[in-house]
């Protein structure tokens, strides 16, 4: 009986001294697992940092792009020749005398003025305008827009695709807030920001 109850002791000892390590192998797994969770939290941060530094980046350069493009407009609807022969600066200076109406039209150069896109039948490409000078620019855009209901050509501002994907998931905002007589427009240099009575609208 004493030989069983201290072989029995001994088992017992063992037992303990087993859950002992087993314990201690938990702690250190547990332990171990913690701080491989901090280090993922660490490395999800400074990927979201970079991830935020690529995307500054990347807008500093679309900004940059639309600085590089402020002397241009983009014309809609100048009819086309069926047959391709054109002189597409004439094309445009007619368009201004005759459908805008400025008087000063000769005195206005352009950098370039050419069609983009290829040409398809029963289609009329845009017409693309680099001014040479951009107060003269800025003249145009403006009486396009004042004499938007006049003609079928519509004038735009020559941005860049994201810009233009930015700007046109905005403008159902816009359009609300100024049916609200609320004072909405987009920010000049980064044309992209909208805001509204002043603030800055995220998109």
């Amino acid at each position: 009986m004493e030989k069983s109850v201290s072989n029995f002791g001994t088992e017992l000892s063992k037992l303990t001294n087993k859950t002992k390590e087993i314990e201690k192998i938990a702690s250190d797994v547990e332990t171990a697992m913690e701080f491989a969770n901090v280090e993922i939290e660490v490395l999800k941060k400074k990927e979201l940092v970079s991830e935020n530094k690529v995307k500054e980046l990347q807008d500093k350069l679309l900004y940059q792009e639309v600085y590089n493009r402020r002397e241009n407009l983009r014309f809609f609807g100048i009819p086309e020749p069926i047959d391709g022969t054109e002189d597409v600066h004439q094309v445009v200076h007619k368009f201004l005398k005759e459908e805008l109406e400025l008087e000063i039209t000769e005195d206005i150069e352009f950098q370039r003025a050419h069609r983009i896109g290829k040409k398809k039948k029963g289609e009329t490409r845009p017409v693309i305008v680099r001014f040479l000078r951009f107060p003269e620019r800025e003249m145009v855009f403006k009486r396009a827009r004042e004499m938007q209901e006049e003609t079928n050509v519509k004038v735009y501002a020559d941005y860049p695709k994201e810009i233009s994907e930015r700007r046109k998931q905005q403008w159902p905002r816009m359009k609300k807030a100024r049916e609200e007589r609320k004072t909405a427009f987009f920010f000049k240099s980064e044309p992209d920001k909208l805001f509204i009575n002043g603030l800055f609208v995220p998109r």
